[in-house]
């Protein structure tokens, strides 16, 4: 497609399909070469040539430009192949809407506003936001079938801000209004946004004429190779911000788990594209990432040159925005109160009476009174049918007049209220299980507040699943915005990431008892929980009795939870001396499980394992040292120390839980069991667990040994595949 006299011709080709002759037509400047291989976009190749441009000449302008990048991309497919990596399966649709900023005049409006219909993948609706309140906008927005909508303020952080609540799609796909799309702008995009972190896809914004991306997108590289993910978990969030697009082509997750995303207001200047890089710094400060696509593409005029009017204008704007970006750029403080729980939009009841899906869901409190509250009127609010569904709370101990508050709650459902004394979570799910009237029964926590489908989700799972299993939830963190609540909130979205992934090699550390759901027959079967792990990591024991029964482990990404937590470097602290003495009791229980552990990593924390610098004594000094270095510009210093202290807590925890359990303590990496997996011919890959270690073959010589999942680390396939890659010839 091209859209003026000036502009080139946009072709799309695949790098491995055989290359056709393509006609230029009088008036391009050239061509204009998008390549794919294995469905992503890895290069922009322009070729300044007219009439018909042979496959030869084409090959020779993308092996210029990407050639090694393709021949990478052909290596670790194969490298892909000999592990037994699973394709992606079919992802579900989301719905889309997209907002149109009204920012140059109506004709390009109109323009703009017809390479949106006529893409591959349309839009469920289209919204105009006019924010300079130009009448004939309305017209040109009605003409299209566009819902024509006037913004309150001449902000375009207020502008975008009123899109996202009046929008109705899953996804908000923004544009500016003097741009135009390429047919496959929104091919795709649901696979993108299956990774449950991923809160912002931007693509590549070109001018018409010319070769490079425009200067209202500085930072944009010219595609040359794979998607760039940002993440803000290394460096300064408003450096990674400045290099991954802007709002003239980005496509959003209206509603975040655990988070709000509003953008900044009261700044004017859109020339220099901050709105859109302050949003993306709290988006990633929040712990979400950003995804920057090449193969969506969009088109702009290049502007002209600016007289001394519009210079000034500008100079005025970004002076009277000065304030404001100061104040979203500066560093934060750790946060402990967490912000008011996202909307979530209304979903219709469904009926799955007809499926006899009762559901049980077990509540295991201890002295949160009003978190319990929340989690009971949560409940209340679920698609699943009220007569399939009952609510068992056991309360572990409570003395906090939680027993006296949830019987005065008039609710939907019947509710069955155990006491006992203070025994542990293992003894408070056990016995909720055994009372449960329903054929599954669904175990929560009282600060996981459920969300309106939850219930419904996990119903729906056992259906798809045909047999007994287990079944896990999502339970994002809804915590502030410090250092410490981006890394909680990112750990976790990333681990529901890897359990999600197509073909996840499910091991016993895989499964938690937060949000998840059995048939009351299964647990029966398996024993329940251990009740003399009467601290942590009962639900990896249960993990590891699952999968030696042959039990099927599932995931319910529509099963959220949103995990109320308040996060302090002390409680990371302590948790991981508790975590680390009873992993030593894991090992002990199941050695086939212990390789996982982070008992497992052996050489410098075998020597650290002996010299008490973790013990209970010495965190106060070393929650000292992070404290002092939180006041620092930079938040780096104080998660490297908050990091060493944690691990030092863990291998004294584990020091001591090696000496009251036994067990195989640091030794664990020895009892791993090694797989034999040759990188050449067609065999059929072996099976391995996320334990195994993998001893890589070429011609039956051995070239190297790699873990399929580093211990205490989750499994991995993109890390996998690296680590392969590193060996492989």
């Amino acid at each position: 497609m091209f859209s003026s006299s000036t502009s080139r011709l946009v072709h799309h080709v695949d790098a491995d399909a055989a290359l056709e002759r393509v006609y230029v037509p009088p008036g391009a400047r050239g061509l204009f070469l998008v390549v794919h291989h294995n469905g992503a976009v890895v290069a922009h190749v322009p070729i300044d040539a007219h009439g018909v441009v042979s496959p030869d000449v084409q090959h020779a302008a993308i092996d210029a430009v990407a050639g090694d990048v393709i021949a990478f991309r052909r290596r670790r497919s194969r490298v892909e192949a000999c592990l037994g990596r699973p394709a992606a399966p079919a992802t579900t649709s989301r719905t889309i809407t997209a907002a149109i900023l009204h920012t140059a005049d109506s004709d390009r409006l109109e323009r703009c506003l017809e390479s949106v219909r006529a893409q591959h993948r349309a839009p469920v609706e289209v919204i105009v936001v006019d924010h300079r309140h130009d009448p004939r906008a309305a017209r040109v927005a009605a003409d299209h079938g566009a819902q024509h909508v006037l913004a309150q303020f001449a902000d375009v952080g207020a502008a975008w801000n009123h899109a996202f609540r009046i929008a109705t799609g899953e996804l908000v796909a923004c544009l500016h209004g003097d741009v135009i799309v390429t047919h496959a702008w929104l091919d795709g995009i649901d696979a993108v946004f299956d990774d449950c972190r991923t809160a912002v896809v931007t693509g590549y914004v070109g001018p018409t004429a010319g070769l490079h991306p425009t200067p209202r997108a500085p930072g944009v590289p010219v595609p040359r190779g794979d998607r760039v993910r940002v993440d803000g978990d290394r460096g300064l969030p408003f450096a990674r911000a400045g290099c991954i697009g802007s709002g003239a082509n980005m496509i959003v997750r209206r509603i975040l788990p655990g988070w709000s995303l509003r953008l900044p207001t009261r700044i004017e200047a859109l020339p220099v594209g901050i709105v859109e890089r302050l949003a993306f710094t709290e988006l990633l400060r929040a712990g979400y990432r950003i995804e920057h696509d090449p193969g969506r593409i969009v088109l702009r005029d290049p502007p002209g040159p600016a007289g001394p009017r519009t210079r000034a204008h500008r100079g005025r704007q970004r002076v009277r925005s000065l304030p404001h970006v100061l104040a979203a750029v500066r560093r934060r403080p750790v946060s402990t109160a967490p912000p008011d729980a996202p909307a979530v939009p209304p979903v219709d009841r469904i009926d799955l009476r007809r499926e006899r899906q009762g559901v049980s869901v077990a509540i295991a409190s201890h002295n949160r009174r009003d978190a319990l509250r929340d989690v009971l009127l949560g409940l209340a609010d679920q698609t699943h049918p009220s007569d399939a569904m009952e609510a068992v709370v056991v309360l572990d101990g409570s003395t906090d007049g939680s027993a006296e508050m949830v019987r005065g709650m008039t609710l939907p459902y019947p509710v069955e209220l155990l006491e006992q004394p203070n025994r542990g979570l293992a003894s408070a799910r056990n016995a909720a299980a055994r009372v449960a009237r329903h054929p599954l029964v669904l175990f929560t926590d009282d600060d996981i507040v459920p969300t309106a489908g939850l219930v419904a989700a996990h119903a729906e799972a056992h259906a798809r699943l045909g047999t007994d299993g287990w079944v896990i939830g999502l339970t994002p963190p809804v915590v502030g915005d410090g250092w410490l609540d981006r890394w909680m909130r990112g750990w976790w979205l990333d681990h529901y990431g890897w359990l999600s992934q197509p073909g996840h090699r499910w091991g016993a550390l895989d499964v938690n008892d937060g949000n998840a759901s059995a048939p009351v027959r299964l647990w029966e079967a398996v024993g329940g929980l251990d009740e003399s792990l009467a601290g942590r990591r009962q639900d990896h024991d249960l993990g590891a009795r699952l999968l030696a029964a042959g039990v099927p482990i599932a995931m319910a990404e529509d099963a959220v939870g949103l995990h109320r937590l308040t996060v302090d470097p002390a409680v990371v602290v302590g948790n991981a001396h508790q975590e680390g003495y009873w992993d030593a009791a894991i090992a002990a229980r199941h050695p086939d499980v212990a390789a996982g552990l982070s008992l497992a990593r052996t050489g410098l924390s075998v020597r650290l394992h002996f010299t008490r610098l973790g013990a209970p004594r010495m965190h106060r000094v070393w929650l000292a040292l992070v404290h002092a270095a939180d006041k620092l510009p930079v938040s780096a210093p104080a998660e490297r120390l908050l990091a060493l202290c944690a691990w030092l807590a863990y291998l004294d925890g584990a020091r001591a839980g090696v000496h009251a359990f036994g067990g195989p303590g640091l030794t664990a990496a020895d009892r791993a069991e090694v797989v034999d997996v040759p990188l050449d011919g067609d065999a059929t890959p072996p099976p391995f667990g996320p334990t195994a270690v993998l001893r890589l073959t070429v011609a039956g010589r051995e070239v190297g040994h790699v873990r399929a999942a580093s211990p205490g680390n989750q499994f991995d396939w993109d890390a996998l595949v690296a680590r392969v890659m590193a060996l492989a010839p």
